[in-house]
């Protein structure tokens, strides 16, 4: 089973992300450009305004998750519930990208 890259990285199954690259001819810059092209684009039309704000501060703006409920008054499990939800939403859109083309 290929191993998966951690959202901070590329949200893409790791062997099909070689398999693209080396078919490509890209090097390593190019394709972490590309793959953060791609995941901002899916962040930006694909979740709703609280999942982009609390994925953006979890992963991108290194905030707890308690920080970000305290921030908001809410339980750290609502966080968590919208975090989640978000990253699913991800992977559903990614899974049918061809990275080949």
């Amino acid at each position: 089973m290929a191993s998966k890259l951690s959202l901070d990285f590329h949200l893409y199954d790791k062997a099909s992300f070689d398999q693209f690259a080396a078919e490509k001819g890209e090097d390593n810059a190019r394709q972490l450009y590309r793959a953060k092209k791609i995941l901002h684009r899916v962040m930006k039309e694909e979740l709703t305004p609280l999942q982009l704000e609390y994925m953006t501060r979890f992963y991108f703006g290194k905030e707890t998750m308690t920080q970000i409920a305290q921030d908001r008054g809410i339980n750290k499990s609502s966080v968590s519930r919208v975090i989640r939800n978000g990253r699913e939403r991800i992977y559903r859109v990614l899974k049918y990208l061809d990275l080949r083309n």
